[in-house]
């Protein structure tokens, strides 16, 4: 995959970096720079009449001079943000400290009928149920 690719320069233009240099036999110019693409940030090859397999090459080429220039690619941010699935949380009351006559109160609440004559451990049972 030699495309004769060097690179020139490394700067930044406008807060963006750049990346200069020349491919080819001819030792036409080029100019890189990154662009996002769904979740990926890629670099985009500024030239005329370039082939696919130029353009990654030189891309390829370009994200190593800005890693080697010490300057990072911008981080890509993905356009659809993921569905989070909300869980309810439900809290169970600990029955086992509650009192007699607090298990009777949430038996009635509950909804819960013939809870009047039964002992703790029945009235919790119940409840769990």
């Amino acid at each position: 995959m030699n495309k004769n690719i060097q690179i020139v320069e490394v700067v930044v233009v406008n807060g963006i970096p750049t990346v200069r240099g020349t491919y080819g036999s001819e030792l036409l110019s080029f100019e890189a720079t990154p662009f996002q693409w769904g979740g990926k940030m890629l670099m985009k090859v500024s030239t005329e009449g370039l082939d696919r397999g130029t353009r990654v090459a030189i891309g390829i080429k370009s994200k190593s001079a800005l890693r080697m220039a010490s300057l990072a690619l911008p981080v890509a941010v993905p356009k659809r943000v993921k569905k989070v699935e909300v869980v309810p949380v439900v809290v169970i009351p600990d029955y086992g400290s509650m009192s007699v006559p607090e298990l009777r109160k949430a038996c009635k609440e509950a909804g819960i009928k013939g809870y009047s004559d039964l002992k703790k451990v029945d009235l919790v049972v119940r409840l769990m149920s």
